[in-house]
């Protein structure tokens, strides 16, 4: 399987701009370079083997990912700030790290679906970073550019932020699927990023649409 190729670059809108009437607006490009390339990251572990991730697939959902193995699957309901979803979250939940109390974050893939609301994909990544910045302490785009994939328009997005004082880096995959988008979501502490890099990237490049 291919690697996703990102452009280095993060789509903002102007914070003045009406997320909920979505005028179309010029997006402003700035200029960012992955912190692996500047040499700012510890270096990741090898790319995993094939045999190490299982295939979930919900025709009736109109998707299949590949997850680690040992990973645990949670299929639940939206939580109180994604109420715009579309009643489902799937959380592919990383081994604990003991002792648990020291580190109670599990690094975690999720899949769900939103509406799209008549925004191109880059106008609702771009929408979807406007709110980021408004909510999550230290926001900072890090890469976001188009990539390939087995069905739909693709637009992969890299943030850093901060979740109860603590630096976190997540990877979003938007996949534009009718009049809905998916979201793909890798997040983990930022110290612990280059521990399962490797897994969120094959499970994110191997997300496809399924016919319903």
């Amino acid at each position: 399987m291919g690697r996703l190729h990102v452009s280095r670059r993060a789509g903002a809108i102007p914070a003045s701009a009406c997320v909920l009437s979505f005028p179309l607006c010029a997006l402003v490009i700035l200029a960012a370079v992955l912190p692996a390339a500047a040499g700012g990251e510890a270096p990741a572990d090898p790319r995993p083997s094939e045999g190490e991730f299982v295939t979930f697939a919900r025709p009736d959902l109109g998707f299949s990912v590949r997850y680690p193995r040992a990973w645990d699957v949670w299929v639940q309901g939206p939580s109180a700030w994604e109420a715009r979803s579309l009643g489902w979250r799937i959380s592919f939940v990383g081994r604990a790290v003991p002792p648990l109390s020291a580190d109670p974050f599990r690094p975690v893939i999720f899949v769900e679906r939103f509406p799209r609301m008549g925004m191109r994909l880059q106008q609702y990544t771009a929408a979807h970073q406007e709110v980021a910045r408004r909510d999550q302490a230290a926001y900072r785009a890090v890469a976001a550019g188009p990539v390939q994939g087995r069905g739909g328009e693709r637009y992969l997005l890299e943030e850093t932020y901060e979740f109860n004082g603590n630096p976190m880096r997540k990877q979003t995959l938007f996949v534009l699927d009718g009049d809905g988008v998916f979201h793909i979501t890798a997040v983990a502490p930022e110290g612990d990023w280059g521990q399962d890099r490797r897994r969120f990237e094959v499970s994110l490049a191997s997300f496809a649409l399924l016919p319903r």
